[in-house]
Parts: C-alpha cells; sequence; structure tokens
C-alpha cells in the first residue's frame, strides 16, 4: 500500500537501516518451524516438513500458508490448495496492468523477457518495467538479467497461467512467437525451441501450421547436430502430430 511503501521509504533513508535481502528458508528451518507448529508429536513431522520445503521452495509465504493449515488441524493432503490461495491473495493485490503482464509471463513459461511482454501486452516498454518492478516488490518474480524474469516459484506461474483460457492462451503462444521473432530477430538460433512451442500451441486458435513446422523442423535439426536424439524424437512427433490434425499426413 502506499501508505507502507511510504514508511518503508522513510526507514531506508535512515543513516543507521539497512536493507536485508531474504531468500527462501533452509530445509533445517523449515523443519523447525514445522516442529513448533505440531509440537514436534505428529508423525511424519520429518517427512512432512521435507516435503513442504520442496513444494515451497523455503518460501516464507508459502510456508506461512501451509503452517496456518496445520494450525488448524487440516490434513496434509489438502496443504497445497492454502499454499494458492495464498499466491492468490498475492496476485489480487497488484494493478490490472500488472496482472496481465504477469499472465502473459505465465504463458511464456518459467522465465520472460519484458521487451516480449511488452510487445503483446501494447504497453510501452517503460510501463512493462513499471508492472515487473510492482511484482518484483510484491516477491512473486525476480530479476534474473537486463530484460529477463523468472517467477519466484512454479506455483505463482501455475496460478497465473489457470487464469487464462485455452483460446486466449492459443492466441497469446502465437503473439509471444511473433514477439520472439522481432525481440531476438538477430539471435532467432538461440530461441528456435521457444519459437517451435509458442508457434505449435498457436495452431490451437488457427495459428499457422506451416510456422510451427518450419521452426519445429529447425529444432529438431539442431536437436540431431547436439547429439540430442530424445529431443529431436519429441519436435518430430509434434509435428507429426500438427500433420494429422492439418489432414496432411500419409
Amino acid at each position: 500500500s502506499p501508505g507502507l511503501q511510504s514508511l518503508l521509504d522513510e526507514l531506508a533513508s535512515r543513516p543507521d537501516s539497512a536493507v536485508v535481502p531474504l531468500s527462501g528458508l533452509q530445509a533445517a528451518g523449515v523443519s523447525r518451524l514445522v516442529e513448533a507448529a505440531t509440537g514436534g508429536v505428529a508423525a511424519g513431522t520429518a517427512a512432512l516438513a521435507r516435503r513442504i520445503h520442496a513444494e515451497t521452495a523455503g518460501n516464507p509465504l508459502f510456508v506461512a500458508a501451509v503452517l496456518s493449515a496445520l494450525e488448524r488441524g487440516d490434513e496434509p493432503d489438502r496443504l497445497p490448495h492454502d499454499v494458492v490461495a495464498a499466491v492468490r491473495r498475492r496476485v489480487v493485490r497488484l494493478s490490472a496492468p500488472t496482472q496481465e503482464l504477469l499472465r502473459v509471463g505465465a504463458v511464456c513459461g518459467l522465465e520472460f523477457n519484458s521487451r516480449v511482454l511488452a510487445r503483446v501486452t501494447g504497453v510501452p516498454a517503460a510501463a512493462a518495467l513499471d508492472g515487473l518492478d510492482e511484482a518484483t516488490q510484491a516477491r512473486l518474480i525476480e530479476e534474473t538479467a537486463a530484460h529477463r524474469y523468472r517467477f519466484g516459484h512454479a506455483l505463482v506461474r501455475d496460478v497465473l497461467r489457470q487464469q487464462v483460457g485455452p483460446t486466449r492462451a492459443a492466441e497469446r503462444h502465437g503473439q509471444i512467437g511473433e514477439a520472439l521473432e522481432v525481440v531476438h530477430q538477430d539471435r532467432l538460433d538461440d530461441h528456435v525451441v521457444e519459437l517451435a512451442h509458442h508457434f505449435a500451441e498457436a495452431t490451437a486458435a488457427g495459428g499457422s501450421v506451416e510456422t510451427a513446422l518450419r521452426y519445429l523442423g529447425r529444432a529438431a535439426d539442431m536437436a540431431t547436430s547436439r547429439y540430442a536424439p530424445d529431443a529431436a524424437a519429441g519436435h518430430y512427433q509434434r509435428m507429426l502430430e500438427l500433420l494429422e490434425g492439418a489432414g496432411l499426413a500419409g
């Protein structure tokens, strides 16, 4: 909120203050918190702690949601629902434009490029960066390099991806592919697999099968040249599926 941000800015301006970046909790830390929440007597406490750490990657927000469920007496198999609810609450606090940027990012994958998001959503590059800064401050994403971002956890991406219906997602895949062609026009070979994936997914909403086949073929050739037969086979299988779907196989 503006009030909270104002307070944080005031605290940061003091000469005796320091900003300490926090990373995810280690497994031992999660274990101690689980023991405290369960009194250390619940059967399978150690295994539960390992599961919580694995599913939350030690993200304090997610761990807190899981522990709240434990304190309510919920069964372990219901805990992920509390984590999803916690992510949804964090997402809805963001501005509408930022939420849309993140939904496009979720269609891109775990990692995405701010310039691609700007082209797909039609917002100025600076406005896209502002929105991604908002999401970064909310600890939903993190900046990994210039214009490069990744979701802080796969659960964040999953929650946002579920907000995009099948038809809209297929359309977004096509738009993402076209944006990638522009943003990376000098280095397309570095992004052939991404391009093949997005254009192949776009065919579900009427996207060009020819374009998808072209990039899938390039991806398969590249995988073959790099002695990755399984990857090449996957691309060829996708090509066959598209040909059969278009009635061109035979």
